[in-house]
């Protein structure tokens, strides 16, 4: 038996370039929530892609990226419920003859491939080891529904370019910065430019951070009894030293092509002591698009040189107070 980790789109186009099929080991409740499961990874990461030029083959193939629901690929179902052998076991739309384990010392091993679509592991164990025992499987490969589906590597046929990056961007393009005064003719020019940069590093195959928050403090004006980063609930609160984020800044940036937004958090950001450093850092940088500060608009930075980098196009301030921060820093202080 060969125990294969792979994700859905490489599991269905190995179905169809090989023409194997599929064996479902298990009727429980297992395999209802197993195959919608995978039903749902067919519609959500699989149909209607495009695949990108770095992914396709040597053999210059489109990657397949259409496929029917999973039931369409299943012969039969095996189960160690005797009592259910040889009935026909109606599952949706489908109908499937059920065997016991016996009809698994008959099969052709190169046309099969066995899903087990139990849940626990126990229990999935527990069949590994009774298949094993089986002269006939040696060579056939078996993949567990719940377990096996999700392994991504680079070649991933579009999931983060179509499902992470291309919103991300399109979010920033279209929501954020659009957003922000008509006055600010170069805040929008930088959102189109940006736009048009990403796109073309993703058809290059670079690889993109599509958004990542570095913390650089914990400590905060207010108590908030919902703070989604759980702030008052922390028994210390504390400034990371700026010796230590500039070097999480460092090493993330030398195993990146590009990113398109860096949120700094997750206390109040702007009580940070070095912030105007850690914006120098994060403007200076070409690989790095958009940064964000969320503040609660209580105060306001002083230090002239954390408001020059306020004002620079990359920086995004958002306050639940209208958005008043950033207009007042460029207009007030002169930095337009």
């Amino acid at each position: 038996m060969k125990h294969c980790l792979t994700n859905i789109q490489d599991f269905m186009e190995m179905l169809e370039s090989t023409g194997k099929r599929i064996i479902a080991f298990g009727t429980g409740g297992g395999y209802n929530r197993a195959i919608k499961r995978m039903n749902e990874f067919i519609t959500v990461l699989c149909d209607n892609w495009i695949t990108p030029e770095y992914v396709i083959d040597e053999m210059e193939k489109e990657y397949l990226h259409h496929f029917g629901k999973i039931e369409e690929y299943i012969d039969f179902l095996v189960d160690n419920d005797s009592i259910k052998k040889g009935t026909d076991l109606v599952m949706g739309e489908y109908s499937f003859k059920l065997y016991d384990t016996e009809i698994l010392s008959r099969i052709d091993p190169n046309h099969y491939v066995i899903l087990i679509t139990v849940i626990k592991n126990e229990y999935k164990d527990e069949i590994v080891k009774q298949l094993e025992k089986i002269d006939n499987l040696k060579d056939v490969a078996y993949y567990s529904a719940f377990d096996d589906m999700h392994y991504y590597d680079r070649k991933n046929r579009g999931l983060v370019i179509e499902r992470m990056i291309l919103p991300c961007i399109d979010a920033v393009n279209d929501v954020t910065w659009r957003c922000l005064e008509d006055s600010f003719e170069k805040y929008r020019e930088y959102s189109n430019n940006i736009y048009e940069h990403t796109i073309q590093r993703v058809e290059r195959g670079e690889y993109l951070n599509h958004w990542i928050e570095i913390q650089v403090t914990t400590i905060c004006n207010l108590k908030c009894r919902y703070c989604a980063a759980h702030i008052p609930k922390l028994p210390k609160h504390y400034h990371v030293p700026i010796e230590q984020v500039l070097k999480d800044i460092n090493i993330w940036l030398d195993v990146i092509d590009d990113c398109i937004g860096v949120q700094l958090g997750s206390g109040e950001v702007v009580l940070y002591p070095q912030l105007d450093i850690v914006l120098e850092k994060l403007c200076s940088d070409k690989k790095v698009k958009v940064i964000s500060i969320v503040t609660n608009g209580i105060k306001y930075p002083t230090d002239e040189s954390v408001l020059r980098q306020l004002a620079n196009p990359k920086v995004i301030i958002t306050c639940r107070i209208k958005r008043i921060l950033q207009e007042n820093f460029i207009k007030v202080m002169g930095y337009q």
